[in-house]
């Protein structure tokens, strides 16, 4: 637990990087920590050094990584407390495959192939796919660059106003708001396959629903304002009708609106 009196600037908790993508499992895991941490004193990440890449590990392959990395990058930033972007999934980078051959891991060299270890989610950042080592060193590298990575390297992303990477950005942007506003009163639910909660605060509300499925799924929110103001809602989410979602496949939607 993390409270003030125990005088912890922040718990971080490891329950997003083992959870898969389920609404029920998910919400669980995030009502737990936030009960554990009423005043905000939480810091999160949906991947980190020690565990498979949230989008491989939520099922995300070809074209579902872009929708799947969206959908879970908004998730993250409406939570409160802290939060942390593992290097590369800003990119929408999937585990790497190291040959046997190649492993570093400790755990990996003593229990392949029962268990792949750590070295998939470690290996080089892809910087540049035409510089040497995609730009992460001019010397040899501890673990092998990904082919599969260079494709979403930062240079190819960058400059791109449609990209993940420049998704990540207006979320961070989106996140700030939401800090200035304070933690708020923390409500969850988990039905189906959607995952919603509000956070209320002095006086307005954020909003978040998201969709954690490969099937269209539909959600009601009561007192939803008709229309938002700009910048009050997350690029990218499904807007509603009279309160009614119809979220598509990984589908989301987070918007701010007055109480």
């Amino acid at each position: 637990k993390a409270r003030s009196e125990q005088l912890l600037a922040r718990c971080y908790t490891y329950c997003l990087p083992r959870a898969l993508l389920n609404a029920d499992e998910m919400g669980q895991r995030v009502a737990e920590a936030v009960e554990h941490s009423p005043d905000g004193r939480i810091a999160w990440a949906l991947s980190n050094h020690d565990h498979t890449r949230h989008v491989t590990r939520f099922g995300g392959h070809g074209g579902e990584v872009e929708p799947i990395a969206r959908l879970s990058a908004a998730l993250l930033v409406s939570l409160p407390g802290a939060i942390s972007i593992f290097q590369g999934e800003e990119l929408g980078l999937e585990e790497a495959d190291i040959p046997q051959e190649l492993l570093r891991d400790p755990f990996a060299i003593r229990f392949w192939p029962e268990l792949k270890g750590r070295d998939g989610c470690r290996t080089p950042m892809a910087w540049d796919a035409a510089a040497p080592n995609a730009g992460f060193s001019s010397g040899d590298c501890w673990l092998p660059l990904q082919e599969a990575h260079l494709a979403r390297c930062v240079s190819s992303q960058s400059d791109d106003p449609s990209s993940l990477f420049a998704f990540y950005r207006d979320a961070l942007a989106f996140r700030k708001a939401i800090v200035k506003a304070g933690e708020g009163e923390f409500a969850l639910e988990a039905r189906g396959s959607i995952l919603a909660f509000r956070r209320t605060f002095e006086t307005e509300r954020l909003i978040a629903v998201f969709n954690m499925s490969r099937e269209n799924a539909a959600h009601f929110v009561e007192g939803l304002p008709s229309t938002f103001e700009p910048g009050h809602v997350l690029p990218g989410s499904t807007m509603p009708q009279e309160g009614h979602f119809n979220l598509p496949p990984f589908g989301y939607f987070v918007g701010r609106g007055p109480l």
